[in-house]
C-alpha cells in the first residue's frame, strides 16, 4: 500500500485558523509546537463507519466523534473522545441495550446513525435511530459532556410495518440550547430500497420531518413535515446568528432544498432550491454512493454553506454553494478540488465545518492518487468566506486505502458507509472518516490547524 505525506497542520495565513488559546481549560501549553497527526479512533478488533464529529463550546480541546460500530457483543455506536485536541483518544461503546421504551421496558435490538452534538453549557447529546422491534428516534444525554450517557430520550417511535424513520440529524441552538432533530420519515420500511439499488438510482421514498425540545430532551414536539414532494433524504441542521437552517436532497425535483426558521424551529419557511443536483451512480467496487449533503454555518454571522457530491461534470465531484445573507440568496455551485473537470477521478462523501474565524473547511474522499484501482485518500480544502476561493491543502490521511476491504474470513466486503465528518474549534479542525487500510472499515481522525505549519510532498 502506497504511503502519502500527511497534512498535519495548515499554513497560517491571514484569516486562517491560528494556534490554540492556552488559557482554555485542558489546553496543553505546547500544542501549537507539536503537530497532531492522524490517529485510529476505533479499536482494531471492531469495524466502524459513518462517523460524525462535535466540538465542545466550553473547551476547544474537547472533541467527541461517534460511528456505527460492531461492539463485539451487539450492534451499537463507537464513541471516541479527546480532551487534549487529538493527542490522545479514548474509545467506549453505546449499545442498543441502553435504549429502552418505556425506560423500564425491553431494549431495542439494533441502533444506527449516531450524531453527537454539544449544548452551549457543555452537555453532550447523542442522537440515533432504532431498527427493531419498532422504528424510533432517540437522543441520549451526558450532562458532564463525557462518554457516560445518564439518560436516553425517545423523540418519536413508529411501528415498522407502517412507518420507518431514517437518517436523523441533531442540532443544538448555540444560544438557546433548543434541541432540533430532523429525519426522513418513510411510509414503510423502505421496501423500495432494493428496487432502487437494482435500478442503479439514488432515491428515497419519504418526507423530511422535524421535532424540537426546549427542556433538554424531556419532551418533544410532534414531527412536522418541512419538505416538499415524497422523495427526500439527507437532512442537515445548522445555525447562523439569527436563524436555524436545514437542507436535504429533494429527489423529486433533483435539487438541494433549504428552509429557515427565525423562531427557533416553531415554524419553518417554505422549501426553496439552493442548486440542482445530479446524483452519482454507484461505481465499480463501490456499490453505494448515497448523496447526503453537508451544511455548515457561521454561528456568529450570516454565512451558510451547502456541500455535496455531484456528477454534473461527468464524474463524482465535490461541489459547494454559499449564502452570505443567511439563506436569502445563494451562489452558483463551484468545484471544491483543483483537479481537471471530467477527468474520470471520483471525489465523494464530503463534509464541511466553519471555524471560529469564519473559514469554511471541506473534507472528502479523493481517488486522484491512483484512479485505476481506485484507491482513496482523505482530503481537505479551505475557503476564507462565501466567495468560495478554495485553497486545496492536500490529504490528511497518511495512507491510501481501497473503498472495500475483505472481512476477517476473506469472504465479503466491509463498507465505508454513507458519510464522513468534520468539526472545528479554537483548537483546530478535526476531520474523521472510515478507512479500510487494515482490511476492515475503521474510523481514523486528525487535527488540521496551527501556527508554523507545513505541507508534505503530495502524490501526483
Amino acid at each position: 500500500m502506497r504511503r502519502i505525506a500527511v497534512l498535519a497542520l495548515l499554513v497560517l495565513s491571514s484569516g486562517c485558523l491560528g494556534a490554540l488559546d492556552t488559557d482554555q481549560a485542558d489546553a496543553p501549553d505546547d500544542l501549537a509546537e507539536e503537530p497532531i497527526r492522524e490517529a485510529q479512533l476505533s479499536p482494531g478488533d471492531r469495524s466502524a463507519s459513518e462517523v460524525a464529529v462535535a466540538t465542545d463550546p466550553t473547551n476547544p480541546a474537547h472533541v467527541v466523534a461517534a460511528a456505527n460500530s460492531d461492539t463485539s457483543e451487539e450492534d451499537g455506536f463507537g464513541v471516541y473522545e479527546t480532551t487534549d485536541a487529538g493527542q490522545t483518544w479514548n474509545a467506549t461503546s453505546y449499545t442498543a441495550d441502553e435504549v429502552r421504551q418505556p425506560p423500564e421496558g425491553p431494549s431495542f435490538e439494533a441502533i444506527s446513525d449516531p450524531v453527537p452534538a454539544f449544548g452551549p453549557e457543555g452537555t453532550l447529546y447523542l442522537a440515533g435511530l432504532t431498527v427493531l422491534p419498532t422504528s424510533a428516534i432517540f437522543v441520549a444525554e451526558s450532562p458532564d459532556g463525557d462518554q457516560v450517557f445518564e439518560e436516553t430520550h425517545i423523540v418519536h417511535e413508529s411501528d415498522v410495518a407502517s412507518e420507518f424513520n431514517d437518517k436523523e440529524w441533531l442540532g443544538v441552538n448555540p444560544r438557546t440550547g433548543t434541541l432540533h432533530v430532523a429525519w426522513q420519515q418513510e411510509p414503510a420500511l423502505d421496501q423500495l430500497r432494493q428496487l432502487e439499488q437494482e435500478a442503479g438510482v439514488d432515491a428515497d421514498i419519504g418526507e423530511i420531518v422535524h421535532s424540537r425540545s426546549t427542556d433538554g430532551g424531556d419532551s418533544w414536539t410532534d414531527p412536522r413535515v418541512v419538505s416538499r414532494g415524497m422523495q427526500s433524504n439527507g437532512t442537515q441542521i445548522a445555525f447562523t446568528a439569527e436563524k436555524a437552517h436545514m437542507i436535504w436532497v429533494n429527489y423529486d425535483a433533483n435539487t438541494i432544498d433549504h428552509v429557515t426558521s427565525t423562531d427557533d424551529g416553531e415554524t419553518w419557511s417554505d422549501p426553496e432550491p439552493i442548486a440542482p443536483v445530479a446524483t452519482v451512480a454507484p461505481y465499480e467496487r463501490y456499490q453505494r454512493m448515497h448523496t447526503l449533503p453537508a451544511l455548515a454555518a457561521d454561528e456568529t454571522g450570516s454565512d451558510v454553506y451547502a456541500v455535496w457530491h455531484d456528477s454534473a461534470h461527468g464524474d463524482a465531484d465535490v461541489l459547494a454553494a454559499a449564502s452570505p445573507d443567511a439563506g436569502e440568496t445563494w451562489t452558483d455551485p463551484v468545484r471544491v478540488h483543483d483537479d481537471e473537470p471530467g477527468n474520470g477521478v471520483i471525489q465523494f462523501y464530503p463534509w464541511a465545518t466553519v471555524d471560529p474565524d469564519g473559514n469554511l473547511h471541506v473534507t472528502w474522499y479523493d481517488a486522484r492518487h491512483n484512479p485505476q484501482e481506485p484507491t482513496f485518500a482523505y482530503h481537505h480544502a479551505l475557503a476564507e468566506g462565501p466567495a468560495l476561493n478554495f485553497t486545496p491543502t492536500g490529504p490528511v490521511s497518511n495512507e491510501t486505502f481501497t473503498p472495500f476491504a475483505g472481512d476477517e474470513q476473506g469472504n465479503g466486503t466491509v463498507t465505508l458507509g454513507d458519510y464522513t465528518g468534520v468539526a472545528a474549534s479554537e483548537a483546530g479542525v478535526f476531520p474523521a472518516w472510515a478507512d479500510a487500510r487494515e482490511n476492515r472499515a475503521q474510523v481514523f481522525g486528525a487535527r488540521v490547524a496551527g501556527e508554523g505549519a507545513h505541507r508534505g510532498e503530495r502524490i501526483e
